[in-house]
């Protein structure tokens, strides 16, 4: 389903491919933001908002989140099923038991971990569509702005209004991409340590099976 992002991508496409333009061609002053901007995000404002607009979508995430957290329904009931006892004595029935636990703690940090990954993918898409929203917000002041007359009119200002502009919308994808290094960066998790080896089952006592 369209959003305000992608309504808005016609018109300000247009009106920031002129703002490109206007920044390759006359530049601006030494300490105007936009450079700091223009280093971090590594792409003018008209070529990030194009790239970004068909391509950072939160459907996609979102659904990944549920198929995700569909399939680790299994994991727990498989890890269920191994928590049930099992009349079984002696050495072997030891070992089973012993067998049966780390599987089953295998499949309980399986689950808990495909949990956390839908989790993550939740917050991702959460993201994204803040993401868009900020931008969408960003471009439809910058259509009904000033500037943006100057720069379409090419107006003796025209550079400087062009800076604005883009420094506005620079700032948005910079702001959007801090947000999502932090997003990743709090949901890290650290690997689980390989479980350490069961040592060999004796039999050298008797094995009692009861049915």
């Amino acid at each position: 389903m369209a959003d305000a992002l992608d309504h808005l991508a016609g018109p300000a496409g247009e009106l920031l491919a002129r703002v490109d333009d206007v920044l390759a061609r006359f530049g601006s002053a030494g300490d105007d933001p936009v450079w700091m901007l223009l280093r971090r995000v590594r792409a003018l404002p008209g070529e990030a908002v194009t790239a970004l607009t068909p391509t950072l979508s939160a459907a996609p995430v979102a659904a990944a989140a549920a198929t995700v957290r569909e399939r680790a329904g299994p994991y727990a009931d498989a890890q269920a099923a191994l928590a049930a006892p099992v009349a079984w004595e002696g050495p072997a029935g030891e070992a089973f038991a012993a067998h049966a636990q780390r599987l089953a703690r295998d499949l309980g940090d399986a689950a808990d971990a495909l949990a956390a990954t839908a989790r993550l993918a939740d917050e991702v898409a959460a993201w994204i569509a803040r993401t868009r929203s900020r931008l969408a917000a960003v471009l439809a002041d910058a259509l009904g702005s000033a500037e943006a007359v100057s720069v379409v009119l090419g107006l003796a200002d025209a550079p400087r209004s062009a800076s604005a502009i883009a420094t506005r919308v620079l700032a948005a994808i910079d702001e959007a991409v801090t947000d999502g290094e932090s997003l990743l960066h709090r949901r890290q998790v650290a690997g689980n340590p390989r479980p350490a080896a069961l040592p060999p089952a004796s039999y050298e006592r008797i094995t009692r099976l009861s049915f």
